[in-house]
């Protein structure tokens, strides 16, 4: 997205704002301090075992790029 279209996008919200704030607006609506759940401290160390317990994937899968290889190879890029 660039600037032009996020003016133009910023400028049709200000004219035709979304239903969903709109609604919110009506009916004096506050998003809570904390996201999430509220859990106990019980469930959060449940929580972070689990996390812990998880396996971890360190560093990104090998790139296939023969199929540009051969498109190269062929002589396909000019």
């Amino acid at each position: 997205m660039d600037l032009p279209m996020l003016e133009a996008l910023n400028a049709e919200w200000r004219r035709h704002p979304p239903v969903h704030h709109l609604v919110a607006a009506y009916l004096d609506y506050k998003p809570a301090d904390q996201p999430g759940a509220p859990m106990s401290k019980e469930q959060e160390a449940e929580l972070q075992k689990l996390v812990q317990a998880s396996p971890q994937i360190s560093g990104a899968p090998a790139l296939d790029t023969s199929a540009w290889d051969a498109f190269v190879n062929k002589g396909g890029e000019k």
